[in-house]
């Protein structure tokens, strides 16, 4: 009997242990290791891509670039797309240090204009003094081109239902 009481204390005891650091780490870094709600949340309510009705292409990059990290985190873009050239490039809220990350954003119109083929190829500096931040709009950017390209090729193909009733 006083076996069993003993090890329903220490049960407890690490389950109390845990729910300290796990508060802890929610409390800190809005995230658990392996898991950020923050992030879940954000990509649960953006589409990647939107044709909008005049024929715009906007790309969201909070999902397909969430591998790349700026300073403090995760840095997507809404990169909008008109008769294949990049009409715009408009940061979304990110974690990134508000002072280093204006700093960054002005490589943001640098692919305005561009043919997205000429806008992938494009090859931009970091910005000296915002280097994390700088890095993280170039690769969302180019991350986001490349997914326009291959959507804009999915589009593109004409589909043909070759089923015996259409034949």
């Amino acid at each position: 009997m006083m076996k069993k009481k003993d090890a329903m204390r220490q049960m407890g005891s690490l389950l109390a242990g845990l729910l300290i650091l796990a508060s802890i780490a929610l409390a800190k870094h809005g995230s658990l290791p392996g898991h950020d709600f923050q992030a879940t949340t954000a990509t649960a309510h953006h589409d990647t891509m939107q044709v909008l009705d005049d024929g715009s292409m906007v790309v969201n990059t909070t999902s397909i670039a969430s591998d790349i990290i700026g300073y403090a985190g995760t840095v997507p873009l809404l990169i909008t797309i008109k008769d294949n050239r990049v009409e715009h490039i408009k940061a979304l809220p990110n974690q990134e240090t508000e002072d280093f990350f204006e700093t960054a954003a002005v490589l943001l119109s640098r692919w305005n204009g561009k043919t997205t083929e000429e806008a992938e190829a494009l090859q931009v500096d970091a910005v000296s003094g915002a280097t994390f931040s700088s890095k993280a709009i170039i690769g969302n950017v180019q991350r986001g081109l490349a997914y326009a390209r291959r959507a804009q090729a999915t589009i593109a193909q004409p589909s043909f239902d070759w089923s015996v009733k259409n034949i």
